[in-house]
């Protein structure tokens, strides 16, 4: 068994696994999500290594059996053959059900009681769209009411324009599991503005885990996934103008009325369901290897 498959998948590390005369099976954490344009891969190194891996993802080494993956968009992407296995295991978050007083946590953090508070977390490369969030705070266009709560190491560039933003905190440091569930407890809303991610988020589980529902694009699985399941509300991908316009909507919804399918979302992404569809497999692979 190896994890991140897709560092095995080229070079040096794909000839290795093509020697190797067993069973393998592998975990893939980060695969190709674009297809990437040609005119992007003309001057991004980045988006050059991201078209090549695809291509090496289309052939993997035969004796590759099988993969799990967390984000269904992968699968369409790799290559398919006879007694070749793709499961899809769920994408849990470790708490299910977030029961501290949001009250309560809003005092402890220092934030407003009477706001509708929208949290964005982790990393601000641009990727994760906190750009599109300072944007909205800037020009004026958001709701009334709106309190924006950031979360995160932050990027130098960013933490200035952060700090001058009206009805903003900023925790600009390393947040703790403890911390994070916390946080979510205390938002309203939790903002994935993700730009061109096609593939999942371990965040919308979080949000779903705490009852929360998201504001996300429309572009890839996320997309789909608060879509189809009815976990939030989704903006044109690219669109700071439609973004906006949901968070306008946002304050002046219940959010109560997420909470059977956030909670139904979480129950099919929990940890012990994750692990028994791993522990399934691994029993059916031991005994194949036993007869």
């Amino acid at each position: 068994m190896i994890t991140f498959l897709d560092v095995f998948a080229v070079g040096e590390q794909k000839v290795l696994l093509e020697q190797f005369e067993g069973h393998v099976v592998g975990f893939w954490f980060l695969g190709p999500t674009r297809k990437g344009k040609l005119w992007n891969r003309i001057f991004s190194r980045k988006e050059r290594r991201a078209f090549d891996l695809m291509k090496d993802m289309r052939s993997l080494p035969k004796n590759l059996r099988q993969v799990f993956l967390v984000d269904e968009s992968i699968q369409a992407r790799i290559g398919s053959r006879p007694g070749f296995k793709v499961t899809i295991l769920p994408d849990p978050w470790p708490i299910q059900c977030m029961a501290a007083d949001k009250v309560k946590v809003r005092e402890k953090y220092g934030l407003p009681l009477d706001r509708r508070i929208f949290l964005h977390f982790g990393s601000t490369d641009c990727r994760k769209g906190i750009d599109d969030v300072v944007e909205a705070w800037q020009n004026g266009r958001r709701p009334a009411g709106a309190f924006l709560l950031r979360a995160g190491r932050t990027r130098p560039r960013l933490v200035d324009r952060l700090l001058s933003l009206p009805d903003t905190m900023l925790i600009n440091r390393y947040v703790s599991d403890n911390e994070l569930d916390e946080l979510l407890v205390a938002a309203d809303w939790v903002l994935l503005p993700y730009r061109e991610h096609a593939g999942s988020s371990g965040s919308l589980s979080g949000a779903a885990a705490a009852r929360r529902p998201v504001i996300c694009s429309d572009f890839g699985v996320l997309g789909d996934r608060v879509r189809n399941h009815g976990l939030g509300l989704v903006f044109k991908h690219l669109d700071v103008n439609s973004f906006v316009d949901c968070l306008c909507e946002a304050c002046r919804l219940d959010c109560e009325i997420y909470s059977d399918a956030l909670q139904q979302f979480s129950a099919k992404n929990s940890l012990s369901r994750f692990q028994e569809i791993l522990r399934s497999e691994f029993l059916k692979l031991l005994a194949k290897a036993s007869r």
